[in-house]
């Protein structure tokens, strides 16, 4: 019985000693998958993700990368965009406020441009995966195209950021028209109580309102709304369109989206 305890004992001690030595075993990684083309210049292009609907307008999250190096963010409600870079096959992004994510990929992290779909010689469907990402699957996204011209077209305001706790009228449609006039493009639009006009500076990611005035003035319980809506417009510089939605922008911050509203 003793000697049965004792081979018992030394068969532990040496199983033990055994996995104590024992070299731990490195844990595969996912190979990166490879990219269809070596074309990873994103500059002018705006990219969006449809895969993962929000409650937010416009249902959709997205990235526009400006020929200027600035970064411009779509449907980010706690974050701003402030530069983006590239360097061989990685791109880096900044922001002005907050680290954001899509589909659960930091985009505060270097991101390996993979292109998946090349459509007329451009890029048409990307994946951006963390530099250092390890099976993570990354973010999918598509290039964004517009669906309708940017003038005469009848732009009905979706979002006016600043406004959430103002009281907005829900009956009236408000929105503007870019139309060509003799002295260039002007602008028209209805703020919910008073119409305004005004010229616009229109260019390649350009978007800048004059001087707008504002018809016969109202007082009405919306007419607080109104006022940021029309300083709001005042304020914008840039501009970034995808499908039936704009989205403007002063410098980098987003402050008013539209949708196109098409007549039959």
């Amino acid at each position: 019985m003793v000697y049965r305890l004792c081979v018992l004992t030394l068969s532990a001690i040496t199983l033990i000693a055994c996995q104590g030595t024992e070299k731990s075993r490195p844990v595969p990684r996912t190979p990166f998958p490879e990219s269809r083309a070596d074309n990873f210049n994103l500059g002018g292009l705006v990219w969006i993700s449809k895969f993962e609907k929000t409650a937010e307008f416009p249902g959709y999250q997205g990235i526009y990368l400006s020929k200027d190096g600035r970064l411009l963010l779509i449907n980010f409600p706690d974050a701003i965009g402030d530069r983006w870079e590239i360097q061989g096959n990685l791109l880096s992004l900044s922001f002005l406020q907050g680290a954001p994510e899509l589909l659960n990929t930091p985009l505060t992290h270097r991101l390996r441009i993979v292109v998946e779909i090349v459509e007329d010689g451009l890029p048409k469907h990307i994946r951006l995966i963390p530099e250092h990402g390890g099976d993570t699957m990354g973010a999918s996204l598509i290039r964004g195209t517009a669906e309708v011209d940017l003038v005469e077209n009848y732009w009905l305001l979706k979002k006016l950021i600043g406004t959430e706790k103002i009281s907005r009228p829900s009956d009236a449609e408000i929105h503007m028209i870019l139309l060509p006039g003799e002295n260039g493009l002007g602008i028209l639009g209805y703020g919910g109580v008073n119409r305004f006009r005004g010229d616009v500076e229109f260019g390649d990611e350009l978007f800048k309102v004059g001087s707008l005035k504002t018809g016969t003035l109202m007082n009405n319980p919306y007419l607080d709304f109104e006022n940021r809506y029309v300083s709001g417009l005042a304020k914008v510089n840039r501009y970034v369109q995808v499908d039936f939605n704009l989205f403007l922008y002063s410098d980098t911050t987003p402050v008013v989206a539209f949708r196109a509203r098409m007549f039959n």
